[in-house]
C-alpha cells in the first residue's frame, strides 16, 4: 500500500491493521483489514483517491457495505470527501454564533463528519475530479454498495451528495434508490441540506424526484420551508420559498423557537422566551411585499400566531422588522395596531432599529412618547425610546444576524425618536431615559448616553430653554464621564458658533441647525466643500457625524435642485432665476422627488440608451391615457382608494363598458390596469373578457408591461390567465423574457425570469439590437443579434445560467453577423458573479471575437476582481490582442483601458462597454479605476508600445479637445511610476515616457507633486508612533497591521492623512483598511491557535512567528476550521 501518515483517520492512534481471527488467504486478508477506527482497505483506497486499488479491491470482492466505527460506509466516504470546505461560505460564521440555527448546523456537521478532513489536507493537490468521482460512485454502487446505509449520526450518502453541490451525483443515488425522505439525528432530509446550501437547481431536483416538503402531522422537526424562510435574509431565499410553496409547503405550520439571548435570565416557569413560529413569521420579516400577498392570497397565510405567547397582532412585530415599510402598512390595514403585550408599530421600529419605519409612523401621526399599557410589569410604561435604548436579547439578535449596520441604524433611530421631540424627562418604571441608558454597562448603552446628551446640548444651544430638568441634571452631574463629555459638547458648540467655514460666510452651527434649504446652496462652491471636509472632523469630533450627515443631506439637495431647475425653466418662464430660487426654497425633500419623477421626461433614457426606447414609449403610450393635470389639482387625499376605483371599474362594466377599447396608441384597459399594480382590479378585467394577450402599436401586451414593472406576483397571474409566453406578431416587438432579461441588473429579475421560462419562454430567440455600436471596441455593426441569454450571462447569477444551460437548452453558440460560438465569454465577463466567467473558461471558450482574451474583456467592463482572478491564474498581464479587428490589434488590457474614457471629463458614450458599466453600475468610474491599479500593481509594462505609443501616451492623448484635465488613467500611471521609483531606487520610466510628461506641463506638474508628497512621507511619523506614512503605504501587511493596537496611530491617521498627502491620501486609506481587516483576524486566528497549541510559554510571541508566514486564505482557513 501507498505511505499513510501517521495522523490519518486513527482519531489520534496509530493505524494498527488487524486481520480476521481466521487464518485464510491473502485475498481474504484484504478483505477484512481494518485498522482501530474499523477503517478498511478500501476505505483508505478512496481517501487516498487510488482509483486503481479500488477497482483490484473490488474485484477482490472486498465488502463495500463494511462500515467504519461510526458506520460510514465507503460509499458515503467518497461522496462526503467531495464536501467542499467551504460549502456554505460565510454564512456560517453568523450560523454558528446564533443558537435558533442549531438544527441547521448539526444537520451540516453530521454530514461533515464522515468527511476524511485530514487525509484530504494531505491530499489537495491531488483531488480527483467531479467526473472520477461520479465514476467511482457508480463502481461501488454496481459492486452492492448501500445506497441507504446511515452512519452513527444518521446521515445517508444523499445528505453528503447534496453539500457537494453536485447535481449528477445526486441524479445517480436517486436512480439507484436513495431514500429522499430519510432524515438524520436532527430530523433533516436532502431537502433540508439543499436548502441550507441556497442550492435552487438542487432543490428542484429533488423536489421532482419525489422529496417530502412537509412531514407528518404528528412529526415536530423543522420542515426545509422552514429553514427557507428562516434564513431568508434579504429575501435571498425567494426562488426557493416559492418552489416549496408550489410543491405543498405549509407556510402555517409552527415549530417551537426559544430565544437563547432571552431565555437565560427568565425565571424556572417563565415562558416568554419560549413560543412558536412558523415560517410564514419569518416571511413577515424578511420577504418582499409581494412574497407576502403571495402567502396570504394563494397559501392560506393568517396574520394569527399560534404559539402561547402570540395572539392575532403579533404579525406586527414582525412586519416591523421587514426593512420595507409596505409590510408593516399592510399589517396596520388589516386593523392590527398593537401586538403582544400591548406594543405599538412604534416600539417595534424602535425595537428592531428601523430608522425610515420610525419616520414613516410619526409623520402618519404615531405618538413619540405612547407607551406600553399591559399587565407585563418588565415593560409597562414603556416609550419607544426606552424602548430602543434598552432593546436587546431578541431585538439586538436579530439586527445582529442579517445586518452589518445594525449599530448605526439603532443611532440613527434615538436620534430620530429624539429630533421628533421624544419627551427625556419622562419617568419609566421609575427612571428617565436617561438613566436607563447610565445604569448599563453596555457600550450600545453608553452611545445612548452620548446620543441624549449631544441632543441636549444641541436643543439648549439653538433655543436658550433648559430641556432637562433637575433630576436628570443630578444624573450627569453625579456620573463624572457623562459631566465631562455634556461639557465638552457645550465646549464644542460655542465654538461653531462663532467659526465660520473657510471662503463662506456660514458658521458651523449654521450647517448643523438651519433647514436644509439654507445650507445647500453653500455646497455650490467648491471651495467651501473642501474647506469644511478638511477641519470639521478635527475641529468638532462630538458633532463631527452630525455635521458630515446633515452637509451629505446638504449636497443630495443640491443635486435635486439641478435636476429640477430645468424642469421648473421648461414649465415656467421667469425672467430672474431667483424666482425659480424662491420656489423651490419652498419646497420639501418630498416635493422634489414628486417633481423629478412626476416631471422629467420618460424619453431621456430611451434617447440615452437606444436600448431602451421601446420600454420607454410603452411606458408613455399606458400613461398618456392618465389626467395628471387634475390629478394634480384634486391632490394625494382626494385620490381614490383602491377599493372604492375597484367598485367604479365594475360599475363602468356592469354599464357596457368595452373592456378591450383601445385608444390612439392601440392601448386598452388591461395594459394600464397592469401598471397600477392592482392584482384584484386586472382580476375583474380579466374575468370581464379581457384580452391578455392584446398588445399596443408597439406590440407591447398586459405581459410586457408587468415585467417592465417588476411586478412578480402580476406576471403570475397573467400566465395562470392565459398571456402567452412566447409572442410573435410580425417582430414588433422583443418578447417578455427578452426584456425581462435586459432589464435584469443585480439580478433582480430572476424569480420574473424562471417564472417565463417555466412558462415555455424562448430563450434563444434572437432580436435585432437598435444600439450603434459603430465606435465599440467589441462591436462593429449595427446589425447585431442578441437573445435574452445573452443578458442573462450578463446580470444572472451562476445558478440562474446553469439553470439556463442545463434545463433550457441555452445556446453558447451565440449568433450574429459579426458573432462567433466564443462570443459567450464577452457577456460573461461583464457579470460581477465570477463563476459565470469561469465557468465559460470551463467550457474551453479564451477568447471572443476580434481576438479579445478574459483578461482584456475584463478590462473593459472595468471588473477588477476578475481582472486579479486571472492574473493569479496565470494570464500575462501584457497580453496582445491577436485578430483581424485592426483598432485594438496588440493592445494590451492597460492601453484598452487608457484609451477608454467615456467616463472621464465628460466624453460622450460611445464605446458600448462603458455604456453598459453605467446603465447599471453607480461605482462603474471607481471601478475602473480599480482595475487600471491592479493591472499596474501586476507589473503592467508602461514602456511597452502599441502601435507606437506607450501606454501613458494614450492616456494623455485621450483629454477631450482644449481640456486640461486629465484622465485618471494618467494620473494612476504617473502615481504609480513615482511610488515604485521611490519604493525600488529604480527608473520606472524610460526616456521616451519621462519626455513626454516633460513636454506636458499639467503631466510634469503633477510628477513633481508626486515626488514631493512620497519624500514628506518618509520623513514624517505619525504622531505617537514610529512609523511613517511612507511605511504605511509600502511597508508588507502584516507590519501595518500591527499598529492597530496602538489608538493613537488609529486616531493621528484618520485626523491628517488627506490633508497631508492628498494625491496618495486613497492609497493610503485603502491600505489601512485592509491592514485593519488582517489585524482583525489576527486577533480571532490568535486566540484559535492558542487553544490548538499547548505552549509551555502562553505568550503570542511564538503564535506571532507562525502568523507572520500565512497568507489571507490561511488565516480564513485557520479561523474556519477553529470555528467549526
Amino acid at each position: 500500500m501507498a505511505y499513510i501518515p501517521e495522523s490519518h483517520h486513527s482519531r489520534g492512534e496509530t493505524v494498527v491493521f488487524k486481520s480476521s481471527p481466521r487464518p485464510v488467504g491473502l485475498q481474504r486478508d484484504y478483505r477484512v483489514m481494518a485498522d482501530g477506527y474499523g477503517n478498511t482497505t478500501l476505505h483508505y483506497a478512496i481517501s487516498y483517491q487510488n482509483f486503481e486499488m479500488v477497482k483490484q479491491l473490488l474485484i477482490l470482492g472486498v465488502d463495500v457495505c463494511a462500515g467504519n466505527k461510526d458506520h460510514v460506509t465507503p460509499l458515503q466516504l467518497a461522496i462526503a470527501n467531495k464536501i467542499p470546505i467551504d460549502c456554505l461560505g460565510p454564512r456560517i460564521y453568523v450560523l454558528r454564533q446564533h443558537d435558533r440555527f442549531r438544527n441547521c448546523l448539526d444537520s451540516y456537521d453530521c454530514a461533515i463528519k464522515a468527511r476524511d478532513d485530514k487525509v484530504l489536507d494531505y491530499m489537495q493537490d491531488f483531488r480527483i475530479s467531479d467526473k472520477n468521482n461520479r465514476e467511482l460512485v457508480k463502481m461501488l454502487l454496481n459492486a452492492g454498495a448501500d445506497v441507504n446505509s446511515k452512519d452513527r449520526y444518521e446521515c445517508s450518502p444523499i445528505h453528503c451528495a447534496v453539500f457537494t453541490g453536485d447535481l449528477e451525483l445526486v441524479k445517480i443515488l436517486i436512480e439507484a434508490g436513495a431514500d429522499l425522505n430519510r432524515q438524520n439525528d436532527v430530523g433533516a432530509t436532502a431537502l433540508h441540506a439543499a436548502v441550507l446550501c441556497r442550492d435552487e437547481p438542487m432543490v428542484e431536483l429533488l423536489l421532482n424526484s419525489g422529496a417530502n416538503v412537509s412531514f407528518p402531522p404528528n412529526c415536530q422537526n423543522e420542515t426545509a420551508l422552514y429553514w427557507a424562510t428562516m434564513l431568508n435574509w434579504g429575501n435571498s431565499f425567494e426562488v426557493i420559498i416559492r418552489k416549496l410553496l408550489e410543491a405543498g409547503g405549509d407556510v402555517s405550520q409552527s415549530f417551537e423557537f426559544k430565544d437563547p439571548d432571552n431565555s437565560e435570565d427568565l425565571e424556572p416557569d417563565s415562558n416568554i422566551g419560549a413560543f412558536e413560529r412558523t415560517p410564514f413569521n419569518f416571511i413577515l420579516m424578511y420577504g418582499d411585499i409581494n412574497l407576502i400577498e403571495l402567502c396570504l392570497k394563494k397559501y392560506n397565510a393568517y396574520l394569527e400566531g399560534p404559539g402561547g405567547n402570540l395572539d392575532v397582532s403579533d404579525a406586527l412585530k414582525f412586519a416591523a422588522y421587514n426593512e420595507d415599510p409596505r409590510v408593516t402598512n399592510l399589517v396596520l390595514d388589516s386593523g392590527i395596531t398593537n401586538c403582544n403585550f400591548g406594543f405599538s408599530a412604534l416600539h417595534h421600529a424602535s425595537a428592531w432599529f428601523r430608522p425610515q419605519l420610525v419616520r414613516m409612523l410619526i409623520g402618519d401621526g404615531a405618538e413619540v412618547d405612547i407607551t406600553v399599557e399591559d399587565e407585563v410589569e418588565v415593560y409597562k410604561q414603556y416609550t419607544p425610546l426606552a424602548y430602543c435604548i434598552e432593546a436587546k436579547d431578541e431585538q439586538q439578535c436579530e439586527s445582529e444576524i442579517e445586518r452589518p449596520n445594525a449599530a448605526e441604524d439603532r443611532r440613527k433611530t434615538i436620534k430620530l425618536l429624539l429630533d421628533c421631540g421624544a419627551n427625556l424627562n419622562q419617568k419609566i418604571n421609575e427612571k428617565t431615559a436617561l438613566e436607563i441608558a447610565i445604569t448599563s454597562n453596555d457600550q450600545l448603552m453608553e452611545d445612548a448616553e452620548r446620543l441624549i446628551i449631544e441632543h441636549v446640548v444641541l436643543v439648549e444651544a439653538r433655543t436658550n430653554k433648559k430641556v432637562l430638568d433637575e433630576y436628570n441634571l443630578k444624573l450627569i452631574d453625579e456620573n463624572p464621564r457623562l459631566k465631562m463629555y455634556y461639557e465638552k459638547c457645550q465646549s464644542e458648540l460655542t465654538a461653531m458658533k462663532t467659526s465660520m467655514i473657510k471662503g463662506t460666510f456660514i458658521t458651523y452651527f449654521s450647517v448643523l441647525t438651519k433647514p436644509l434649504q439654507a445650507v445647500a446652496p453653500y455646497v455650490k462652491n467648491k471651495e467651501s466643500v473642501k474647506n469644511f471636509k478638511a477641519d470639521y472632523r478635527v475641529a468638532y469630533p462630538a458633532y463631527a457625524w452630525r455635521l458630515k450627515q446633515k452637509f451629505e443631506a446638504a449636497v443630495a439637495r443640491q443635486q435635486k435642485i439641478e435636476l429640477v431647475l430645468p424642469i421648473l425653466s421648461s414649465m415656467k418662464e421667469f425672467a430672474d432665476r431667483d424666482s425659480f430660487d424662491n420656489i423651490l426654497s419652498y419646497l420639501s425633500e418630498e416635493d422634489l422627488d414628486m417633481l423629478i419623477k412626476c416631471c422629467k421626461p420618460t424619453a431621456d433614457l430611451g434617447e440615452r440608451v437606444p436600448l431602451f426606447s421601446l420600454c420607454l414609449d410603452s411606458y408613455d403610450c399606458a400613461v398618456k391615457a392618465r389626467n395628471d393635470k387634475v390629478l394634480k389639482a384634486l391632490g394625494c387625499n382626494r385620490i381614490r382608494s383602491d377599493d372604492d376605483n375597484r367598485k367604479l371599474v365594475k360599475m363602468l362594466l356592469d354599464a357596457g363598458a368595452d373592456v378591450n377599447s383601445k385608444d390612439l396608441f392601440e392601448c386598452s384597459p388591461i395594459h394600464c390596469a397592469v401598471c397600477t399594480g392592482d392584482l384584484e382590479l386586472v382580476n375583474i378585467l380579466i374575468d370581464a373578457g379581457a384580452d391578455v394577450n392584446g398588445h399596443n402599436d408597439l406590440g407591447v401586451t398586459a405581459l410586457h408591461y408587468a415585467v417592465l414593472c417588476r411586478n412578480v406576483s402580476m406576471v403570475q397571474l397573467l400566465l395562470n390567465r392565459g398571456a402567452f409566453a412566447n409572442v410573435h406578431y410580425d417582430d414588433v416587438c422583443e418578447p417578455p423574457l427578452f426584456w425581462a432579461s435586459m432589464l435584469n441588473w443585480g439580478n433582480d429579475l430572476d424569480v420574473i425570469i424562471r417564472t417565463l421560462l417555466e412558462a415555455g419562454a424562448d430563450l434563444n430567440q434572437s432580436r435585432s439590437s437598435d444600439l450603434n455600436y459603430s465606435d465599440s471596441s467589441l462591436f462593429s455593426d449595427s446589425d447585431f443579434l442578441q437573445t435574452p441569454f445573452h443578458y442573462i450571462l450578463m446580470y444572472g447569477d451562476i445558478d440562474l445560467v446553469n439553470l439556463c444551460i442545463e434545463k433550457y437548452n441555452a445556446d453558447l453558440k451565440l449568433t450574429g453577423e459579426n458573432m462567433d460560438e466564443n462570443d459567450a465569454l464577452k457577456f460573461a465577463v461583464y457579470n460581477e458573479d465570477i463563476s459565470v466567467m469561469n465557468l465559460m473558461l470551463e467550457k474551453g471558450i479564451t477568447k471572443c471575437t476580434y481576438g479579445l482574451t478574459a483578461l482584456h474583456l475584463a478590462s473593459l467592463w472595468f471588473r477588477p476582481q476578475h481582472v486579479q482572478q486571472l492574473i493569479t491564474n496565470g494570464d500575462d498581464v501584457d497580453t496582445l490582442v491577436r485578430g483581424d479587428y485592426d483598432l485594438y490589434s496588440d493592445f494590451t488590457p492597460l492601453a484598452l483601458l487608457a484609451d477608454n474614457t467615456t467616463f472621464s471629463n465628460g466624453a460622450t458614450q460611445e464605446l458600448y462597454e462603458a455604456l453598459e458599466c453605467e446603465m447599471d453600475r453607480p461605482n462603474a468610474a471607481k471601478d475602473r479605476m480599480r482595475t487600471i491599479k491592479v493591472l499596474l500593481d501586476s507589473g503592467a509594462n508602461l514602456n511597452q508600445k502599441i502601435h507606437e505609443r506607450t501606454t501613458l501616451e494614450i492616456a494623455i492623448s485621450s483629454r477631450l479637445a482644449n481640456s486640461e484635465e486629465p484622465d485618471v488613467a494618467e494620473h494612476l500611471i504617473i502615481e504609480h511610476a513615482v511610488l515604485v521609483e521611490a519604493r525600488t531606487k529604480k527608473k520606472v520610466l524610460d526616456e521616451y515616457n519621462l519626455k513626454l510628461i516633460e513636454e506636458n506641463p499639467s503631466s510634469k506638474a503633477y510628477y513633481e507633486k508626486c515626488q514631493a508628497e512620497l519624500t514628506a512621507m518618509r520623513n514624517s511619523k505619525i504622531v505617537g508612533t514610529s512609523i511613517t506614512y511612507f511605511s504605511v503605504l509600502t511597508k508588507p501587511l502584516e507590519l501595518v497591521a500591527r499598529n492597530f493596537k496602538n489608538e493613537k496611530f488609529v486616531q493621528e491617521f484618520e485626523a491628517n492623512y488627506r490633508e497631508a498627502y492628498p494625491v496618495y491620501a486613497w492609497r493610503l486609506k485603502e491600505k489601512y483598511e485592509v491592514a485593519r481587516a488582517r489585524q482583525q483576524k489576527t486577533e480571532l486566528a490568535l486566540f484559535a491557535l492558542s487553544r490548538m497549541l499547548k505552549f509551555a510559554d502562553p505568550s503570542f510571541l511564538a503564535f506571532e512567528t507562525v502568523l507572520k508566514y500565512l497568507t489571507n486564505e490561511d488565516f480564513d482557513s485557520l479561523i474556519n476550521c477553529f470555528t467549526v
